[in-house]
């Protein structure tokens, strides 16, 4: 008798270590490697075991969250390589860029710091602003926009009510009362003209 994971030779004497990957069905995808009694499945270089511990996926080392990349992470065969935006060259320690000082124009800055402008991100020649949209202002963080309150300002001259519009105001009336022809003071109606 052979101990487990031998078999019995065809003289019948000796015993001989089991090839468990020479069977047609070990399932592995990459490589079948011989276990004391079994056998286990490996991946090639850059690929990594299934769940499954049969099949391998290839490794996506950009989607790991500390590959260091600055701009861009790409995949290579057994690991990845950083690589910098146009206009930029990568730094020595392979993961930084810097911007090439002869190749200033043609620089997206918006994308490539992803500032959060609430509203839009204008490129500038070495750098970026926040502006906001028609009847908003820039918020003192440089980054969010409010609302324009044109009726806060103590010059809209309204009698009565002020509205505030996209880009402006306009004067209003309370009840019982029209807007005069200079649209900021207001008239009593007079209901027995009216009738």
């Amino acid at each position: 008798q052979c101990y487990s994971g031998y078999a019995l030779a065809e003289d019948g004497k000796r015993c001989v270590a089991v090839d468990y990957c020479a069977s047609e069905n070990h399932g592995c995808e990459h490589e079948c490697v011989n276990a004391d009694g079994s056998y286990l499945c490996q991946c090639h270089e850059g690929f990594a075991l299934n769940p499954d511990k049969k099949t391998c996926t290839k490794i996506d080392y950009c989607a790991s969250s500390n590959h260091g990349c600055q701009h861009e992470c790409v995949n290579t065969d057994d690991s990845y390589s950083c690589h910098c935006l146009k206009g930029f060259t990568l730094n020595p320690d392979k993961k930084t860029c810097r911007s090439l000082p002869f190749f200033p124009s043609g620089i997206n800055y918006c994308a490539l710091n992803k500032p959060g402008c609430e509203h839009e991100c204008v490129n500038m020649e070495e750098s970026y602003y926040c502006r906001c949209h028609r009847g908003y202002t820039l918020d003192p963080n440089g980054k969010t926009c409010s609302r324009v309150d044109h009726c806060a300002q103590q010059d809209h001259g309204c009698e009565q009510l002020c509205l505030n519009t996209e880009d402006s105001f306009v004067c209003q009336c309370s009840e019982g009362f029209l807007i005069n022809e200079d649209l900021k003071t207001c008239s009593r109606v007079d209901y027995c003209l009216l009738s």
